[in-house]
């Protein structure tokens, strides 16, 4: 039964989640085979469009299909964005549907892949073939090998240290710093100057934050050195860090832009293009960025310098490479093969250094000069790194899956000053998630063998006519209502009350302890809680009260009552992500049009990080939607319009006022319209999503998260069964908002 039950759920949440990350690219060819010898390897990527990988990905592409013709062809499927690809990976995975070949990057897909079993062994295929075996050394293997078994193949490296401006420097009569304490010197320098020291980020992983804070962590001494060489420390509570994270909060408080709080590797690199800040720490993948006019001016990449980190540190470990995955024909995963040793090839990573001066992984793949010549830089780097005595991997490759996502979600309080929910050290904002989500993550249950003994279909017999015909015609709305709602609705309620995990499996009974832990153990919860009452409340008071005082006013026709009503409700016709967007831009710390205002009228000390300052956030999201009444409006509007205008008559023969009229005599008749316009308000409160998602994503910390949101982070988090309990207490607050709302209405009332 709890097997069946299991696989009910997770279809129906797998389509959910589907549908919102994208629709699966598991290859089926069937066709193909059907007509033609030719087996396709469908191939999901986000390096395409501007992505710096994206023209050593596309001539691979095409040499590749040029030497298989015939055999194997690779069909590029475009996923704008690092994080989307990862997410839409992650949602196949939890599917059990993978695309032949996976690029697993910084992401952990491949353990994700292993816990589910959809990996396929390459020990066999890369020991077979002496030139790809050559390739692995000690740190490739790390990166690539579980329990001596070979399961990806990398073609890059992550030799990664930091780069800078040199005229910004030289104006500040500054050079690289060999030690911490030179290196927060040269920031206050830099900062007299009138200079911006740093490009920072928190969004999507905050890659740019992570690696100075790892370098702080491992040039910190024999402790941090050897944390930052450990894969999965479940520790981050130690001495090394904790002081890292503090230098990192006083760096976000005094030494970058004001869009580092909330901003996304895009925004950091972007500064760091037009010159707005003098150091962005990255790896030799953005040297191709300096001379490319469409992301900053000519000569840009005459001024860049780049340097190891202070104490002799620099990151020294491959990405994580390419993986074949488990399908249903043998055939496929051969060419998936095929595939992964093709793109991880000498000759594939030299095309990589060449074209844009990616580091190799192989050991045996030589840094030409032809290389060294083209990207002098990547020349200079190469020789300060060859002197690191200290090398370690990112926090990414470290951390144990999903785990970025906490990182992302704590730094917005950690860079805004705020104490945190819990009110420990600035370090805790960190690392006390950081050690949950470990500990979460490293046990697991396995699913109970699945049951097929289901009892054998009803069949249905007309025996009656007319209600049979009836039922005939309405058992398809009745089956898509079960599918759709009814039977999802149960297993959200019945699984809330399970440890529900899908990597790695685990379905195990525990009663009420998610909710219990909801209400008395998660310190985020209730005060998400709080901002969905909140928000639902604005919009059912404040919101409606608008909409409908102007529909009062518009009812009377004023001279240009019609360009209003339109005018007004066309905000309500734009989708939300396109007014969250608007709303991005228009608070935009460092370019928006509010700040540029108050710049204008002499307010510089007005100015403000408006969606990710804690003071600010939650009435700066508020204000996204707020005004926007318009649906309240039209609907208000057309029930007043549509009453009978005698009564209005009657009422101004007997005397009474046009507020008095609007009080007691149209107030009442559209009561029941208001009380609708109430309801969706309310509905859509609870519904609200991609708005919140889109500006603060929920920070500072959750201060602007609501419970949609917070489920969202909670399913991406592999908890199901927790995620499902925050869904039942979302469909108990709609209940009785309903329920309140119907009752001052008076909705079910009869005329």
């Amino acid at each position: 039964m709890k097997r069946m039950f299991a696989c009910l759920l997770s279809l129906a949440m797998l389509l959910a989640l589907i549908g919102c990350g994208g629709s699966s690219s598991q290859p089926s060819n069937s066709e193909d085979s059907a007509s033609s010898k030719e087996i396709v390897i469908k191939y999901p990527t986000f390096q395409v469009g501007a992505n710096t990988a994206a023209p050593v990905v596309a001539k691979l592409v095409e040499e590749f299909n040029a030497e298989y013709a015939g055999k194997y062809r690779i069909e590029v499927e475009d996923v704008p964005g690092d994080a989307n690809y990862a997410d839409k990976i992650k949602v196949m995975i939890s599917s059990g549907e993978l695309p032949p070949v996976v690029y697993g990057g910084g992401y952990k897909l491949l353990d994700l892949a292993l816990q589910a079993d959809l990996v396929v062994d390459l020990t066999d295929a890369v020991n077979a073939d002496p030139e790809w075996k050559a390739m692995y050394n000690e740190t490739w293997e790390s990166t690539d090998c579980r329990d001596g078994r070979i399961y990806a193949s990398s073609s890059e490296g992550q030799l990664i240290g930091y780069y800078y401006n040199k005229e910004l420097f030289n104006q500040a009569g500054i050079k690289p710093a060999e030690t911490w304490e030179e290196f927060f010197d040269n920031c206050d320098r830099l900062l007299a100057a009138g200079i911006t020291p740093l490009a920072m980020d928190t969004a999507d992983g905050a890659w740019c934050t992570q690696l100075l804070l790892g370098a702080m962590i491992a040039g910190s001494g024999d402790e941090g050195l050897e944390f930052m060489n450990t894969s999965y420390p479940t520790n981050y509570n130690i001495p090394s860090v904790v002081d890292a994270i503090a230098k990192i909060q006083k760096l976000y408080q005094t030494c970058t832009t004001l869009d580092a709080n909330g901003g996304a590797y895009e925004n950091a690199a972007n500064n760091f293009f037009s010159e707005n800040v003098a150091m962005i720490c990255n790896g030799p993948w953005m040297i191709g960025d300096f001379s490319d006019t469409s992301k900053t001016t000519e000569g840009f990449s005459d001024k860049v310098g780049v340097a190891t980190y202070p104490g002799g540190f620099v990151y020294d470990a491959p990405i994580e490479g390419m993986f074949v995955t488990k399908q249903s024909d043998p055939a496929l995963e051969e060419a998936g093969i095929a595939m992964v040793k093709f793109f991880t090839s000498p000759k594939a990573q030299q095309t990589a250094l060449e074209t844009q001066g990616m580091v190799p992984a192989g050991a045996t793949v030589e840094i030409t000069q032809t290389a060294l010549d083209a990207f002098p830089l990547l020349a200079d780097f190469l020789e300060q790194a060859s002197v690191c005595e200290k090398r370690g991997n990112t926090l990414t490759g470290l951390m144990v899956p999903g785990l970025e996502d906490t990182f992302s979600a704590e730094l917005p309080n950690l860079a805004s000053g705020s104490d945190g929910l819990c009110h420990r050290q600035p370090c805790d904002l960190i690392c006390y998630n950081f050690a949950e989500r470990a500990a979460e993550c490293s046990s697991a249950a396995r699913f109970p063998p699945h049951s097929t003994d289901l009892p054998p279909p009803r069949r249905w017999t007309m025996k009656q006519r007319n209600t049979g015909w009836i039922a005939l015609f309405l058992a398809p709305t009745c089956i898509i209502f079960l599918l759709i709602f009814a039977i999802p609705l149960v297993m959200v309620f019945a699984t809330s009350l399970f440890d529900y995990r899908l990597l790695p499996r685990t379905f195990e009974f525990i009663g009420f302890s998610n909710f219990i832990k909801l209400f008395t153990q998660d310190a985020k919860f209730l005060p998400v809680l709080k901002n969905t009452v909140v928000w639902i409340a604005i919009h059912c008071v404040l919101h409606v009260a608008l909409g409908t005082v102007l529909a009062f006013i518009l009812y009377k026709k004023p001279h240009g009552w019609k360009f209003v009503r339109v005018t007004y409700m066309i905000p309500n016709i734009i989708s939300q992500s396109a007014i969250a967007m608007i709303f991005l831009n228009l608070y935009n710390a460092q370019y928006g049009a509010l700040n540029s205002l108050l710049k204008a009228i002499g307010l510089e000390h007005l100015q403000h990080n408006w969606l990710f300052d804690t003071a600010t956030a939650f009435p700066a999201v508020t204000m996204t939607w707020f005004i926007f009444a318009g649906y309240t409006t039209t609907l208000v509007l057309a029930q007043c319009l549509s009453t009978d205008e005698s009564i209005i008559e009657a009422a101004k023969i007997d005397g009474a006022t046009s507020f008095q009229i609007d009080r007691l005599v149209m107030f009442p008749l559209v009561k029941r319209m208001i009380g609708t316009t109430v309801i969706m308000a309310a509905t859509y409160m609870l519904q609200m999503f991609s708005m919140i998602y889109i500006t603060t994503g929920g920070g500072p910390g959750v201060s602007t998260a609501n419970l949609p949101l917070y489920l969202y982070t909670t399913v991406k988090a592999n908890n199901y069964g927790y995620a499902n309990s925050i869904g039942v207490v979302i469909i108990i607050v709609g209940f009785i908002t309903m329920t309140l709302i119907n009752r001052l209405f008076g909705m079910n009332k009869e005329d």
